[in-house]
């Protein structure tokens, strides 16, 4: 929209604590990291999945939120002051 850019990624069956978001300049990374009983070893095996991003210039990074929501990772990232978009009167 106007005063955002949105990221929505599908993650069935993924917790809120196994999620990990970050941003660094203008790369968005997702990871999930998830412990699971191996089949026929003792133990767990720990399961790790990333993706990254490359976002737009004029992100005001201290207001980024991400949400998870039935299986729905929602990163939002709000336009800096600069990068929105300037109505202009004709006159």
């Amino acid at each position: 929209d106007d005063d955002h850019y949105f990221v929505r990624v599908e993650m069935p069956g993924v917790k809120k604590n196994e999620v990990k978001v970050s941003l660094d300049e203008r790369l968005l990374s997702l990871a999930v990291e998830r412990e699971t009983e191996a089949e026929g070893a003792e133990g767990e095996e720990r399961l790790v999945s990333k993706r990254a991003l490359t976002v737009p210039e004029g992100i005001d990074a201290d207001k980024v939120a991400a949400k998870l929501e039935d299986g729905i990772l929602t990163v939002t990232l709000p336009k800096a002051e600069v990068r929105k978009p300037q109505k202009i009167k004709v006159s």
